[in-house]
């Protein structure tokens, strides 16, 4: 799903599943349209979202049901996975240097 076409760049070699790109936020009554980039080569598989104002660097890839918040950036070449439990969220960032688990 794109809601804001217009907003959303998408770089050569993107790969998007049944995900969700979505350029605006309405905060406490603040509405606020943000652009979003989908760096070239990055991958969001099915069930992934990226909300106003984040990022995807070249080669980074969200697995299924990530979601990344306004103003993230998923690093370049990283592999990111969030997993919302009862009360946090456990975050998986996998890159080619290092294992960060939470």
């Amino acid at each position: 799903m794109m809601t804001e076409p217009d907003l959303v760049t998408i770089k050569e070699g993107a790969a998007i599943d049944d995900a969700s790109l979505i350029c605006h936020i309405n905060s406490r009554g603040h509405f606020a349209l943000n652009a979003l980039t989908v760096g070239a080569g990055a991958t969001m598989r099915s069930g992934s979202r990226l909300l106003s104002g984040a990022s995807m660097e070249p080669s980074s890839t969200l697995l299924e049901h990530t979601l990344v918040f306004g103003g993230d950036v998923v690093p370049e070449g990283s592999t990111m996975q969030v997993k919302y439990t009862h009360r946090t969220p456990l975050m998986h960032l996998l890159t080619p240097q290092f294992d960060m688990r939470f």
